[in-house]
């Protein structure tokens, strides 16, 4: 919620969080904070919002049904848009045959590595069935070295962090090309009427590279 202020401009107290764990919704009230205990993919509302995020969420669903649930539930209580963000897995055959791995990649909690390609047929889809009036996908935290502390050795065992060369053992190096398409995370801007004005949103949070805007209905 705070994140949600930070990044468009909102009264952070005026948010209102949705867990299925009784426990976090007690520890968000405490806090000051609105929230409910729910399931986002059975959401009953009479009510909209003005935009949902759903940050690092879809990746802990239990596959494509259910992440396309969940955006269309954000969609659907959504009055004008909805942003998505989370850990970049397109990568991870890539770096499994040099032996190596994103942390994100292999923890138990992530039970769906969630690809671009899956969030822009869902979202293509909705947009396709009138539900959304524009989407784009960004790629955010360039990774350029083998160096980078995102990556672990592949032999390092689950549910691992960032590498720490006194809890893993060497990284293998390698040589990566340029532009070879390593990041941290893919984001998503959906909007729900053409009227809202694309541009200044995507500019309220921060992204490396588009790497598709349904506006041009083609790859940038």
């Amino acid at each position: 919620i705070d994140y949600a202020a930070k990044i468009f401009g909102r009264d952070s107290k005026k948010g209102i969080g949705i867990d299925v764990s009784p426990e976090k919704v007690t520890a968000m009230t405490k806090s000051g904070y609105q929230g409910f205990v729910a399931d986002v993919l059975e959401l009953r509302l009479t009510v909209t919002v003005r935009f949902v995020i759903m940050s690092h969420f879809l990746e802990h669903l239990g596959g494509f049904p259910m992440a396309q649930k969940a955006l269309a539930s954000a969609s659907k209580i959504s009055r004008e848009f909805f942003y998505v963000q989370q850990p970049y897995f397109d990568m991870d055959g890539y770096l499994l045959e040099r032996g190596l791995k994103f942390f994100w990649s292999d923890w138990h909690g992530h039970t769906y590595a969630m690809h671009s390609l899956e969030l822009y047929r869902i979202l293509r889809y909705l947009l396709q069935n009138g539900d959304i009036a524009r989407f784009a996908l960004y790629l955010s935290g360039p990774i350029n070295s083998t160096d980078d502390s995102m990556l672990i050795p592949l032999e390092a065992p689950p549910d691992q962090h960032h590498f720490d060369p006194k809890l893993h053992t060497q990284k293998p190096f390698v040589t990566l090309p340029e532009n070879l398409g390593l990041y941290k995370e893919v984001r998503i801007l959906a909007t729900k009427n053409t009227y809202i004005d694309f541009k200044a949103l995507e500019n309220q949070f921060s992204w490396d590279k588009k790497i598709f805007d349904s506006y041009s209905l083609k790859p940038l």
